[in-house]
């Protein structure tokens, strides 16, 4: 079902991911996890690469997965999009102009007026925060509706 779901969204200039922690805690599940993305039509993301939206225009799309560090700066010259796992490496990442991270499992369950990190957007950091779709631990989710962010460049 989620293959058919991914498969369906359109993305002109590509669908990109990253693994998460309960991705890689083993082979078989990681394996599942790539067929389940590659087969929807995504390429996993391991470090920089240039998307061109035309033939002049380009912006670099930098993938860490979960407990990965950034190895090198990013491009000085071009929109810089980072998608992270964790909150961790944001710090690493001050050069970018948007950070996309998830890792909110911990907010599955949330408590509305907690000191939290919250989720959404968040101007001083440049960093959208999304609750994703998965679930650990247990199958409920409360104040953290699941959701797909789709961003469009243009």
């Amino acid at each position: 079902m989620l293959t058919s779901f991914f498969r369906e969204l359109i993305a002109p200039a590509g669908k990109f991911a990253i693994f998460g922690d309960f991705d890689l805690i083993s082979e078989s599940r990681k394996n599942i996890t790539n067929k389940i993305l590659t087969d929807s039509g995504f390429e996993i993301l391991n470090d920089s690469i240039r998307i061109y939206l035309s033939s002049s225009r380009y912006f670099y799309l930098s993938g860490f997965d979960f407990d990965r560090q950034v190895e090198k700066p990013l491009s000085q010259d071009h929109l810089n999009l980072a998608v992270i796992h964790s909150l961790e490496i944001r710090a690493q990442l001050s050069d970018a102009d948007l950070i996309l991270c998830g890792h909110s499992h911990s907010m599955q369950i949330n408590k509305p007026f907690s000191n939290s990190y919250k989720l959404g957007y968040h101007q001083k950091d440049k960093l959208y925060y999304s609750s994703g779709l998965g679930m650990t631990r247990t199958a409920h989710r409360l104040f953290c509706d699941p959701e797909v962010v789709i961003i469009i460049l243009d």
